[in-house]
């Protein structure tokens, strides 16, 4: 999906990502298909409209009301709200061909629908905002597929799971090879039939957005520490004789420590997508040792593995006995006391890199880290983001934009 969010802002033009003018639009065509959409329930509906194939999207709570309503081949009439910049730009039919476009916001979306000579209105649905929902399915066997227009989108597995990926494109397309009979692991967003949804077919319990999962066999070699201490990942040492390194929140830590018996064979799963020329490693998502089974139920912390803390006020005044830099010799942080460590982003580095010795007298205020349950650190560090410091008796204040 990643490759899909790169290529948006490489293929979109600047105008388009502007500030959105909308319409409301009348159309008058003929009903070609109606598809699903974002979450497999049906939510598209592509008119012939004089010979162009239009596409508009609904809310699929309104899918029983449309699907009862509206045949294929039927003369429609409907009402849009169009984005008028969207539509100028016709992204979709120039430079990429989608079956469900990444753009898929910028889409125009029903507002009203003719039926039976009335006007039915097609609200805005108050959808709750709750948590996402994660889930991961492993070695599952893929038991029939859906295709959409000869392409696959969807696979099928028992008891009502779909396992879809809803944004096809010439670009990346990981369901290509997956046929009936195979067997996959897999996981990402889950949802689950609500009131008026209608799907392609029928019995559906749950729906994932496919995100697939990579297996590999070896032992576990040693863990990965952030610059700040905190534990985010690991290292596998693969039966092939491969070196694979993985990334998992850092709240998770202390589970997958205590779960995995050292020099012990162990399988695990992680999403293989990653940035040439960034540190970040892939997401780690499953770990299997003898019949017991870890999950890592989050997609979507790639490059984010430390995760989100609260912060508490603190004043540290001291002596700096320890200033930490990069490969590259950059400041990154320095130890103040032999207890605190404070993080130096790069503007400040730049700025007061010359500064920041050992043996200086500082006074720091700032938002000290308030450790997570489950975290690891390999040093027992107080961690602190400065706001202001006073050192040699001069004082700076850290920019807030």
């Amino acid at each position: 999906m990643r490759v899909i969010r790169i290529l948006f802002f490489l293929l979109f033009p600047i105008s388009v990502l502007a500030q959105p003018r909308f319409e409301i639009q009348e159309f008058i065509g003929i009903v070609k298909r109606i598809s699903p959409g974002f979450s497999f329930a049906l939510e598209q509906l592509v008119l012939d409209v004089n010979g162009e194939e239009e596409s508009f999207l609904f809310d699929p709570y309104y899918g029983e009301l449309v699907k009862s309503k509206i045949e294929i081949g039927d003369p429609l009439t409907l009402r849009a709200s169009v984005n008028l910049k969207f539509r100028a730009a016709k992204i979709e039919k120039k430079n990429l061909k989608m079956l469900i476009s990444p753009f898929y916001a910028f889409h125009d979306r029903i507002t009203e629908l003719k039926i039976e000579n009335e006007w039915v209105p097609l609200s805005e649905v108050n959808n709750e905002n709750r948590p996402a929902q994660y889930e991961v399915y492993l070695n599952r066997r893929v038991q029939d597929e859906y295709l959409l227009n000869g392409i696959r989108v969807g696979l099928l597995f028992e008891k009502g799971l779909v396992a879809f990926y809803f944004m096809f494109s010439d670009f990346y397309d990981p369901l290509k090879n997956i046929v009936p009979g195979t067997t996959v692991s897999f996981g990402g967003y889950k949802s689950l039939p609500k009131p008026g949804y209608v799907y392609p077919i029928e019995g559906v319990s749950e729906v994932i957005r496919y995100v697939p999962l990579t297996e590999l066999s070896g032992k576990v070699h040693s863990y990965l520490f952030k610059q700040n201490y905190v534990c985010i990942g690991a290292k596998f040492n693969t039966r092939e004789g491969k070196s694979i390194s993985v990334s998992f929140p850092s709240d998770y830590a202390e589970r997958i420590k205590k779960f995995i018996i050292p020099n012990q064979d162990l399988k695990f799963y992680y999403y293989d997508y990653k940035v040439e020329g960034q540190l970040n490693e892939p997401e780690l998502h499953a770990i299997i040792q003898g019949t017991d089974t870890l999950y890592i139920k989050q997609f979507g912390f790639y490059g984010g593995a430390d995760v989100e803390h609260q912060h508490k006020e603190a004043r540290v005044e001291g002596k700096i006995t320890k200033v930490n830099t990069s490969q590259k010799g950059n400041i990154i942080s320095f130890i103040v006391n032999s207890e605190v460590l404070i993080e130096v982003d790069a503007m400040m580095a730049q700025q007061l890199w010359y500064l920041f010795k050992r043996g200086a007298e500082i006074s720091i205020e700032g938002d000290e880290r308030i450790k997570k349950q489950g975290e690891i650190y390999s040093r027992n560090y107080r961690i602190v983001v400065p706001k202001k410091i006073i050192i040699n008796g001069k004082e700076f204040s850290t920019y807030n934009p």
